[in-house]
C-alpha cells in the first residue's frame, strides 16, 4: 500500500490562481497496485499540491486504483516517459490506461523541437478527457548510440565491427560500457541527449497547470527518468539541492531496473542490475552536479534546450503557491 506524505494534510477542492488544486483525503492517495506515487509538493512546501504527481508506471493498477487516480486525485494528463519497447514488453492492459485519449511526442526538425504528433492522436472512450502521452526520454536505439559515442574511438570501432559477424559479442562490450558508468552514467546520458525531450515534458506540464489538469508522470520505475524530471521542475520552482535528494532517495526501496527495455531482453547479458536497481542521493547528486558544470544552473541548461526564461516563469507563476515569485530561484 502506498500513500504520499503529504496526503494526511489534505481534505478538500480548492481553486487557486487559474489552477484547480484536488485535495483528496487521505484514503484517496492509498494505493495497492501503483508504486513509488507521492505529490510532487511532498518536496517543497511552496509547491501548490495538488498539481503535479510523480509514480511508477501504473501498469499493475487495480479498477479501484484507478478510480482513485481518475476521480479522486482528478488525474487529467498522464505523461508517460516510456519507450516504444518498454511498453511493448509491459503491455497496456492496466485499468489505468483503458478508454484513455493518447498522442506521442515526436522531434520536429522543421521547428527544432520535440512536439505532439497529431498523426499519432487517438480519442479515448470511458476516460476521454484524460490524456495520455508519450515523451520517450529513452528509446533503446537512443540510449545505445549514446554509448557509442562517448565510448574511446577504437573501443567505438571495435564495437561497430564485431556488431557486423558477432551480435552477442557486440552487446557484451556493449553492456561493459553500461555497467562502468552505472547509475552516474545513465544520468550524464539522459541530460546531456534527452534535454529537448524533458524540456517537453515540462512544456507540458505548463500547458496541463495552466489548464487546470492535474499531471502524472512517469516511466518504468518512477526514479530515473521520472526522478531526472522531478528535479529539474523542483529546481526550477526553488527548491533546495536537499529537498530535491530527499525527494528521490524515495525510490530506494522500491530496486527496480529499468533502462528502456534493455534490461527485458534475453539476448542481453552481463548486466549489473544492482548498480541500476537503487536510488542512492550520491547518484543524483552527482546529477545535479554535472548540470552545474556543464550548464551553469538549471535554468541555464533548460534554456539552452529551448525553455527560455519567459516559459520558465509562467510555470513558476502556474505552481508557485506565492504566485509564482522567482526570488529565492538561481538566476539562469
Amino acid at each position: 500500500m502506498v500513500q504520499t506524505r503529504g496526503a494526511a494534510r489534505r481534505s478538500s477542492t480548492v481553486a487557486t490562481a487559474g489552477i484547480q488544486q484536488h485535495e483528496p483525503a487521505a484514503a484517496a492517495l492509498e494505493f495497492d497496485g501503483i508504486k513509488n506515487l507521492r505529490d510532487l509538493a511532498d518536496a517543497y512546501s511552496e509547491m501548490k499540491s495538488g498539481c503535479v504527481f510523480r509514480t511508477a508506471a501504473p501498469i499493475h493498477a487495480s479498477e479501484l486504483d484507478t478510480k482513485k487516480l481518475y476521480n479522486d486525485l482528478g488525474i487529467k494528463d498522464l505523461i508517460d516517459l516510456r519507450s516504444s519497447e518498454e511498453m511493448m514488453l509491459e503491455g497496456m492492459g492496466s485499468p489505468a490506461f483503458q478508454g484513455l485519449s493518447f498522442c506521442k511526442y515526436k522531434r520536429d526538425p522543421a521547428v527544432n523541437r520535440v512536439v505532439p504528433d497529431a498523426t499519432s492522436y487517438v480519442h479515448g472512450g470511458s476516460h476521454s478527457d484524460v490524456m495520455r502521452v508519450q515523451i520517450p526520454v529513452m528509446e533503446k536505439h537512443r540510449y545505445y548510440w549514446s554509448i557509442v559515442s562517448r565510448m574511446k574511438k577504437r573501443h567505438a570501432l571495435q564495437l561497430v565491427a564485431t556488431a557486423l559477424v558477432d551480435k552477442p559479442a557486440s552487446r557484451r562490450i556493449a553492456i561493459e560500457q553500461v555497467n562502468e558508468g552505472g547509475l552516474e552514467g545513465l544520468y550524464r546520458v539522459l541530460l546531456s541527449d534527452s534535454a529537448e525531450w524533458f524540456v517537453a515534458a515540462l512544456r507540458h506540464i505548463k500547458t496541463s497547470a495552466a489548464s487546470g489538469r492535474p499531471v502524472l508522470f512517469f516511466c518504468k520505475a518512477g526514479k530515473d527518468r521520472t526522478g531526472l524530471l522531478a528535479a529539474l521542475l523542483l529546481s526550477l520552482l526553488g527548491a533546495s539541492e536537499e529537498a530535491i535528494l530527499q525527494d528521490y532517495v524515495i525510490s530506494d526501496q522500491f530496486h527496480m531496473v529499468a533502462l528502456a527495455g534493455l534490461e527485458e531482453n534475453p539476448k542481453v547479458t552481463g548486466l549489473d542490475r544492482e548498480k541500476f536497481e537503487r536510488a542512492p542521493r550520491e547518484a543524483m547528486h552527482a546529477a545535479l552536479q554535472f548540470i552545474q558544470e556543464t550548464s551553469g544552473s538549471i535554468p541555464q541548461y533548460l534554456a539552452a534546450a529551448g525553455f527560455g526564461k519567459a516559459e520558465q516563469e509562467e510555470l513558476r507563476q502556474l505552481l508557485l503557491r506565492d504566485g509564482g515569485s522567482s526570488s529565492s530561484v538561481a538566476a539562469g
